[in-house]
């Protein structure tokens, strides 16, 4: 069975691109881009595209705040 590029993706380099962390943390997309920038969540660059962390996802969707 074949993975999805996402997940072939995520076990290469440990991150997901900003719209998937988005989806797993029930955020939108913008409000994760805003984090990024504002130096609140950590990123990585992967081939020009930005990319969070899986382990600063977790604890992103683990937050009280943003429940």
């Amino acid at each position: 069975m074949k993975k999805s590029p996402s997940e072939s993706f995520q076990q290469l380099t440990g991150a997901v691109s900003l719209s998937a962390a988005a989806r797993r943390t029930g955020i939108p997309r913008r409000q994760v881009r805003q984090l990024v920038q504002q130096g609140r969540l950590p990123f990585v660059q992967v081939r020009g595209q930005i990319c969070v962390p899986a382990k600063a996802v977790r604890e992103l969707s683990r937050a009280p705040r943003f429940r």
